[in-house]
């Protein structure tokens, strides 16, 4: 059995970015939460762990991703432990790379299998383990890898929201159908879609 072993370093970028490296089987995180968004892979073995009153358990190759003052915990699941590593991302660092700043962003799944994205992940604390990495280059992967899950979190969410509206549309259309014999009492038919007025018959104006 692998002593468990926890380091931290500092990616070398212009960003402060912190990299934990650890192999774990004895040791148990009790529950606690970051400032940053912590986003890390599962190198080997299963780690076992609860956020947002779930528990999870993650193999070898898989993605975890925790926002900002989101208590967690951790622990081996089997005697054999399991390595992980983990990048603390300033949340305004975050915030920046975003085009639309109107809301802070916030992870929506906490697991995911990302093949593309665990390679990136790889690349960029890999070349940060290398002493005399080139900032600019880091910088690159950085942003590159970090663009990458705010597009892949915003565009699977505004794919949900256009999902929602198309299904208030639908029902809409559907309930209409049913009173076009009487009169259709607006009010009632917001009831029965389940939104105030003025969200339902927006998707409606388009």
């Amino acid at each position: 059995m692998a002593k468990d072993q926890i380091t931290y370093s500092k990616l070398n970028t212009n960003q402060d970015i912190t990299v934990l490296n650890a192999h774990i089987s004895q040791f148990k995180y009790r529950l606690h939460a970051h400032d940053d968004f912590a986003v890390g892979l599962t190198l080997q073995g299963v780690q076992s762990f609860q956020c947002g009153n779930k528990d999870y358990q993650v193999h070898r190759g898989e993605l975890i991703q925790i926002n900002p003052e989101q208590p967690h915990d951790g622990f081996a699941s089997d005697t054999q432990g399991y390595s992980y590593r983990m990048v603390y991302i300033p949340r305004t660092y975050m915030d920046d790379l975003r085009p639309d700043q109107g809301t802070p962003f916030a992870f929506t799944k906490t697991v995911k299998y990302s093949p593309r994205q665990s390679r990136a992940f790889l690349a960029l604390t890999q070349e940060g383990d290398k002493d005399r990495s080139d900032v600019h280059h880091m910088d690159m992967l950085l942003q590159d890898f970090v663009a990458d899950l705010i597009d892949t979190e915003e565009s699977g969410e505004a794919r949900r929201e256009k999902s929602n509206q198309i299904h208030v549309v639908e029902k809409a259309i559907g309930l209409m159908y049913q009173g076009v014999e009487g009169q259709i009492d607006l009010d009632d038919l917001c009831k029965q879609l389940g939104v105030p007025s003025i969200i339902s018959f927006a998707p409606l104006k388009r």
